[in-house]
């Protein structure tokens, strides 16, 4: 289980930002993951709840926008979405497909007083 050192990096960068701006409370943290990033929405929301306990962070919402994988056919230039990995395109066949979105995992934003 990856997704509670995901966590922590996660609070960590938050928690640092808000004191470089002298702000002591957040109300929620927006993060971008992408579909083909590996990550499991649902432990990263337990492990969100349970790790902000004892933290500044405490009652904070954890907000998370997927991202679509987008694959680009190096052959046909054609664009493929998708929800898997995929090794032919489906425009003209060709085995050159490249991942370029759906693998992102970043902090937003965060929202506080």
């Amino acid at each position: 289980m990856h997704e509670i050192s995901i966590i922590l990096s996660i609070i960590s960068i938050v928690e640092e930002e808000a004191k470089k701006h002298g702000i002591s409370h957040v109300h929620s943290v927006t993060i971008c993951v992408g579909e083909l990033s590996c990550v499991e929405e649902q432990t990263l929301r337990g492990c969100f709840e349970v790790a902000t306990e004892t933290s500044s962070l405490a009652g904070a919402k954890l907000i998370i926008e997927p991202v679509e994988a987008v694959f680009n056919c190096a052959r046909c230039g054609g664009s493929i979405r998708a929800h898997t990995w995929l090794n032919t395109c489906s425009h003209c066949n060709a085995n050159d497909l490249n991942l370029v979105q759906g693998r992102e995992l970043f902090v937003k934003n965060f929202e506080a007083d």
